[in-house]
């Protein structure tokens, strides 16, 4: 099969598609689409978006897990890496993101969920670090997206408990 560019075949779909055709999409938007060539193309080239894939998006989330498992191991003087006392957890399994042992949580008491994407549902995410928590630790949610530094989100309650010198 012969390769053909993207921006062809929007430019053909566009002439395919006749007034009637934009009218029922605009209904299903329940917004007008512009009669343009432009932004009817660029109307196309988002539905016909490529998106990333499965492996793609799972190596992009154990980054931010190996990251956040690094600064831990930095802050509290505990290796980490496989089969050590702080580890980045496998992608599917259960829990923390990253899991610490007790002599490591004794240092750093805090349950962690990272999150690397480019939409965010931060109330899901605490929900989610919520269910995952371990006892007597506190919820840590790490964000990162493309082109942005990570963030780390915490209940306010403890951040300010950190900074009056109670934690």
């Amino acid at each position: 099969m012969k390769k053909v560019k993207k921006s062809d075949l929007i430019d053909q779909l566009i002439n395919a598609l006749d007034q009637r055709h934009w009218d029922l999409i605009s209904n299903l938007l329940g917004r007008e689409i512009s009669g343009t060539h432009k932004s009817r193309a660029n109307f196309l080239s988002k539905i016909f978006k490529r998106t990333i894939g499965v492996s793609s998006r799972k190596s992009k989330g154990r980054g931010l897990q190996q990251f956040v498992a690094n600064e831990i191991s930095k802050l509290i003087g505990i290796p980490c890496g496989k089969d050590e006392a702080i580890e980045s957890r496998g992608g599917g399994q259960c829990g923390t993101d990253v899991r610490l042992s007790k002599e490591a949580l004794k240092l750093f008491s805090y349950s962690v969920e990272c999150k690397n994407c480019e939409t965010w549902s931060l109330p899901a995410f605490i929900a989610q670090a919520k269910r995952n928590q371990l006892p007597d630790t506190d919820w840590l949610v790490f964000l990162s997206k493309n082109n942005h530094e990570e963030i780390c989100v915490l209940d306010a309650k403890v951040f300010f408990s950190i900074l009056k010198g109670k934690k």
